[in-house]
C-alpha cells in the first residue's frame, strides 16, 4: 500500500501544478496566427481522373488455408470464398495514355503502394485518395504509380444477402 501511495505522489503533484498554473484553456475568440484563407480551386475534374486511372479487383490465393486456423471449409456456405485475398488495384489507363502497362504485372510502376484498411473500413474506402494519388503523381510529376488496396479477409464472410435484396427494391 505504501508503494502505491509513493507512486501516486508525482502524478498528484503534476495535476496540482497544472491546476495552479491555470492549465490549458480554450478561447474560441482567442488569438489566431493569421486570418483564414479561401480554399484553392481544383485545377482538374473527376472526369480527368477517370480518363487517366483505372481500377479492378484482383484476387490472389491466400497464403494460409482456413484449416490452419481451425475452420472447416465445408461449414462455410459456397457463396463465401475466404481462401483468397482480394485487392483493388488502381493504375494508369493503358488505352488513354498510350503507356505500356501490363495488366498482369506492375513492372512498369515507378512506385507501388500497398494500403490496408483498419478494423471497420474495407478496401473501397481508399478509392478517392488512391485514384487522385495515381492521377496527380503521373500528371504533375510523371511518376507511374500503382496502388493496391487490400480487402480485409474477414469481410468475405459477411452475409450481405439482406443488403443486396434491399438495394433491388
Amino acid at each position: 500500500m505504501k508503494n502505491k501511495i509513493i507512486s501516486a505522489i508525482p502524478i498528484l503533484f503534476g495535476v496540482c501544478l497544472i491546476a495552479a498554473c491555470g492549465g490549458p484553456s480554450y478561447d474560441p475568440e482567442g488569438f489566431i496566427t493569421e486570418p483564414p484563407k479561401d480554399p484553392l480551386p481544383r485545377i482538374y475534374s473527376d472526369a480527368d481522373v477517370d480518363a487517366v486511372v483505372t481500377s479492378a479487383a484482383v484476387t490472389i490465393a491466400a497464403y494460409r488455408d482456413l484449416a490452419e486456423y481451425g475452420v472447416d471449409a465445408n461449414e462455410i456456405p459456397e457463396r463465401f470464398d475466404c481462401n483468397v485475398v482480394t485487392f483493388i488495384r488502381y493504375r494508369l489507363n493503358n488505352e488513354i495514355l498510350n503507356v505500356d502497362t501490363d495488366p498482369a504485372t506492375a513492372n512498369y510502376a515507378d512506385i507501388g503502394v500497398l494500403i490496408a484498411p483498419g478494423v471497420i473500413q474495407g478496401a473501397n474506402g481508399f478509392e478517392y485518395i488512391a485514384r487522385h494519388l495515381v492521377y496527380n503523381a503521373y500528371v504533375n510529376k510523371g511518376v507511374q504509380t500503382e496502388i493496391w488496396a487490400m480487402e480485409r479477409r474477414n469481410n468475405c464472410i459477411e452475409d450481405r444477402v439482406a443488403a443486396d435484396v434491399g438495394e433491388e427494391l
